[in-house]
């Protein structure tokens, strides 16, 4: 088990903070669990969570001990702050950490294979193997 880190890879020092981990987080996620998240930001009136007590809230509420260690869930959870904590106060409020998570699942939800609306079959055939994402689509009609 190994810290999920950004840029990751599977390595020897884990997988990094990345997609992975923030899916992780928005799977484990619930109803119960959010309901929990949101009155601790609301116990801090506008003030948001501090590091600390986001760390704190995260860890007695998800169990990620399948993952990694709780040390590396810990500092994962430091990274995580750090990257939603858009303004830099030191300090997570409600609306940032939901738009992050909504920012994210949105992203996730553009690359998959469902995430295409409208869909129209044509004779032209690829056979190439692609292990990278569509960056653009030029339609030319004839």
């Amino acid at each position: 088990r190994g810290p999920l880190k950004q840029g990751g890879g599977d390595d020897d020092d884990g997988f990094g903070l990345d997609d992975r981990f923030i899916a992780e987080i928005m799977m484990s996620l619930d109803s119960e669990k959010i309901a929990t998240l949101r009155k601790a930001f609301e116990q801090n009136d506008d003030d948001g969570l501090s590091l600390a007590e986001f760390v704190h809230v995260m860890t007695s509420i998800l169990d990620m001990s399948h993952l990694m260690t709780s040390e590396q869930f810990a500092a994962n959870l430091i990274e995580f702050f750090d990257q939603v904590d858009i303004n830099g106060d030191g300090a997570m409020e409600w609306e940032e950490f939901t738009g992050f998570i909504v920012e994210q699942g949105m992203s996730e939800h553009d690359h998959q294979p469902d995430a295409i609306s409208d869909y129209y079959f044509t004779a032209t055939h690829e056979t190439g193997n692609h292990n990278s994402y569509v960056e653009k689509v030029k339609y030319h009609k004839n």
